[in-house]
C-alpha cells in the first residue's frame, strides 16, 4: 500500500510518518535521504546535496512505486506534488494525507527547526 503524505512545509509530515509507520515500511523522505548523503543540517541542503538527493529521490519513488504494487507498505513525503507524480501516486491507488497546521503552529515548528 502507498501512503502519500503532503503539506506545506513544517506541517509536521517527517513526524506524522514516524508515528504510524513499521519497522520495515519503505519511506521516501528527501531530507532524511539529504542527511544520509553528507547533509549537516536537517533542511535548507546545500545546491550539491540537493541535487544529488533529487536523483536519488526521483530513483527511490519509482523503486518504491514497484513494492508498493506488490503489497508492501510504502510511505512518500512529498510536499506539494507535480502533476506527474500526482498521476503517478493515483495510478498506484495511493493514499493521501494532506497535513494543515494551523498558521501559529507551522511558524513555532519552524522557528524550532531553525534554533536545532
Amino acid at each position: 500500500m502507498l501512503t502519500v503524505v503532503t503539506g506545506l512545509p513544517g506541517a509536521g509530515k517527517a513526524a506524522y510518518v514516524a508515528e504510524h509507520k513499521d519497522p520495515g515500511d519503505i519511506v521516501i523522505d528527501f531530507d532524511l535521504i539529504a542527511e544520509a548523503i553528507g547533509s549537516p543540517v536537517p533542511h535548507d541542503h546545500s545546491p550539491e546535496i540537493t541535487q544529488v538527493a533529487r536523483c536519488m529521490r526521483g530513483t527511490g519513488i519509482r523503486a518504491a512505486l514497484h513494492w508498493a504494487a506488490r503489497g508492501k507498505q510504502v510511505w512518500i513525503i512529498d510536499c506539494e506534488p507535480p502533476l506527474i507524480r500526482q498521476l503517478q501516486y493515483l495510478g498506484a491507488a495511493c493514499r493521501v494525507v494532506r497535513l494543515n497546521p494551523p498558521p501559529g503552529g507551522r511558524r513555532r515548528r519552524l522557528a524550532g527547526r531553525r534554533a536545532s
